[in-house]
C-alpha cells in the first residue's frame, strides 16, 4: 500500500507533456458579427449604446448583445451556429423576447448576414426605431 492509503489516486507527471497556458478571458467572447455591429453603433450612438447589457429585467439573467437603455432598445445578433442548431436555444430567445417586450423593450434582431452584408442598413433599423420611441 502506498503513503496515500488504499484507493487513492496515483498521480503521476510527465514532464513531457507541457499544457499550453489558458487564455485569460475578460468576458463573453463575441462573434465577428456582434463586432462588426458593435463598432458601428458606438460610431454612429456613441456612449448611448451598451454593449452586453445585462438587468433588463428584473429577476432574469437576459444578456442583451448591445441596447440603447434610454429608449429600451434591444438589439440582438442571430448567428447560425448559436441561435439555429438547438431547439433549447430558438426557444429560449422567444421566451427572452416575450419578457423583454412584457417589461416595455423593443427587440430588433439582426442575422449575422444581414450585418455582414450591410451593416449599415441594420444601423438605419435600429436609427427608425429610436425615431418610433418620440
Amino acid at each position: 500500500m502506498n503513503q496515500l492509503g488504499a484507493g487513492a489516486w496515483r498521480v503521476h507527471h510527465d514532464p513531457r507533456q507541457v499544457r499550453k497556458p489558458r487564455r485569460l478571458q475578460t468576458g463573453p467572447r463575441s462573434s465577428p458579427p456582434e463586432t462588426i455591429l458593435s463598432a458601428a453603433l458606438k460610431k454612429r450612438f456613441g456612449s448611448a449604446v451598451t454593449l452586453q447589457y445585462r438587468g433588463a429585467v428584473a429577476g432574469r439573467r437576459f444578456v442583451l448583445d448591445a441596447a440603447i437603455v434610454q429608449a429600451l432598445i434591444a438589439i440582438e445578433v442571430d448567428g447560425w451556429q448559436h441561435h439555429g442548431r438547438f431547439l433549447s436555444d430558438f426557444k429560449r430567445d422567444r421566451e427572452k423576447d416575450r419578457a423583454l417586450t412584457l417589461a416595455g423593450w423593443r427587440v430588433l434582431r439582426f442575422t449575422a448576414g444581414e450585418i455582414r452584408g450591410d451593416v449599415q442598413k441594420c444601423v438605419q433599423v435600429i436609427e427608425r426605431a429610436l425615431w418610433m420611441n418620440r
